[in-house]
């Protein structure tokens, strides 16, 4: 199928205005939450829409494929929950919509024919949305404007945490690290100007360092490592440079090597708890090996600065989130069928209530939503729904990488199934719809191929 003018306008409508809107405080302060949540709802579905009529215009027909199958079955699952939510009297239209719209626009964006005009026009919307979000992340941390000091203690030297146009800053590095896998693709294959994708890069990279997120922070070292590899493989060696000097570059941002030092505690408290279970030492000592350069030694730090999480060891925002987990797989394995409703989970956490859905366990602290989007979806979908949604992506990712002989879809894959291990990556929608946006276009044949690899 052939993407009509007005349907690639609506695309890149999409991907730069949604990403826009999701600051709710500032959306209170303007007073224009009316116009946002007519734009969320209005955007994905004028897209659909103009994809629908391409369709019938073209007399093109949806092929029974396996995501075809997976997606009508997933669709089958969220009316299913949204039935049971009506009856628990906890259901949330928004997301039901969302979800709806999101699995339509992968199943059928990625069998949309790109003309190498259209790829630059999306590639060059990627760019400018992604420019306007870490610019006003890096001024909002600049100037100290409503900075988020939620778990920043621990990282002396940090000002605060940036959200930029986005709900939390937790969800911001996602963004983030999405869009910077996007831009050193679109350098790769020269999709865009090399040297304002560049800037852009580390303007990304800079916002992405403001957020203090050790997820994001991650996700962008293996995003990094992985364009190194293939950047030194296609001998481009200028720009393997600029990687590693941006990469090593984020280390001596005042505050990041708390950063650093987190992630290096929290993968050896992981291999030792490896190590008892299996009895096995070498990952243990491997893990030690690799991580000790980053490790900090209190005792050489000065006490008074010091936060009590640096000097006992806990990690305050790890173990808060571990007992919203708790929460959240009590509730998915006592509703495992059906879920609780899709979007039940604000209402749960509005409420405090989860234990009225649970008959064996009993929460009597305050919990928020589980930070982890496949146990949230597994509660509200029940775990076969969100394993469907999940397998829908997971599939034509997989299936573009081998028919297309390429790992970036893999790439961006593991990058997202990482995203949403820490943050409910779906359920944002200044980002939800951009993501979705963009595993079609990884799933898309056209998109991949039109450019020549260089």
């Amino acid at each position: 199928m052939k993407l009509s003018k007005k349907t690639l306008v609506m695309i890149i409508l999409n991907l730069i205005i949604l990403p826009l809107l999701g600051n709710e405080s500032l959306n209170n302060y303007l007073g224009i939450n009316i116009i946002v949540n007519i734009f969320n709802y209005i955007l994905p579905f004028l897209l659909i829409l103009f994809i629908l009529l391409d369709m019938i215009k073209q007399k093109v027909k949806l092929k029974f494929e396996p995501t075809l199958f997976i997606i009508i079955i997933f669709w089958i699952t969220l009316i299913i929950s949204f039935i049971f939510s009506i009856t628990y009297q906890i259901f949330i239209f928004s997301n039901l919509y969302k979800f709806l719209c999101m699995t339509f626009l992968l199943l059928t964006l990625k069998e949309i024919n790109l003309e190498k005009k259209q790829i630059k026009f999306i590639c060059y919307s990627v760019l400018i949305i992604s420019a306007i979000v870490s610019t006003i992340g890096i001024f909002q941390y600049l100037l100290e404007i409503n900075l988020n000091l939620s778990g920043i203690e621990k990282y002396i030297g940090a000002l605060g945490r940036i959200n930029s146009t986005t709900f939390i800053a937790t969800l911001l590095d996602k963004f983030l690290v999405l869009n910077i896998f996007a831009i050193l693709y679109f350098i790769y294959k020269k999709h865009t100007d090399f040297y304002i994708s560049i800037i852009i890069l580390i303007l990304n990279v800079l916002a992405l360092t403001f957020t203090f997120s050790r997820t994001g922070l991650l996700i962008f070292i293996f995003i990094s490592i992985l364009f190194i590899i293939i950047f030194i493989f296609k001998k481009r060696f200028f720009c393997t440079l600029i990687l590693i000097f941006i990469t090593i570059g984020i280390y001596f941002i005042p505050g990041e090597k708390f950063v650093f030092n987190s992630l290096a505690n929290y993968f050896i408290d992981i291999s030792d708890k490896i190590s008892e279970t299996t009895k096995i030492k070498l990952f243990k000592d491997l893990t030690e090996h690799i991580v000790s350069p980053f490790i900090i030694e209190i005792d050489k730090i000065d006490k008074e600065n010091l936060n009590e999480q640096l000097i006992t060891g806990d990690d305050y925002s790890l173990m808060s989130r571990e007992y919203y987990k708790t929460v959240a797989r009590a509730l998915m394995k006592e509703n495992w069928v059906h879920g609780l409703g899709i979007g039940s989970y604000t209402y749960i956490h509005d409420e405090q209530n989860a234990n009225n859905y649970l008959e064996k366990e009993h929460f009597t602290e305050v919990y928020r939503y589980p930070h982890n989007m496949f146990l949230q979806l597994g509660a509200e979908i029940g775990i076969f729904g969100a394993l469907l949604f999940f397998a829908s992506f997971i599939y034509v990712l997989i299936y573009s990488s081998i028919k297309n002989k390429t790992i970036f879809p893999l790439i961006l894959l593991i990058s997202i199934l990482l995203t949403c291990y820490t943050e409910t990556l779906f359920y944002m929608k200044e980002a939800a719809y951009f993501t979705i946006i963009l595993i079609a276009l990884f799933a898309n044949n056209s998109f991949l191929n039109k450019a020549k690899e260089v």
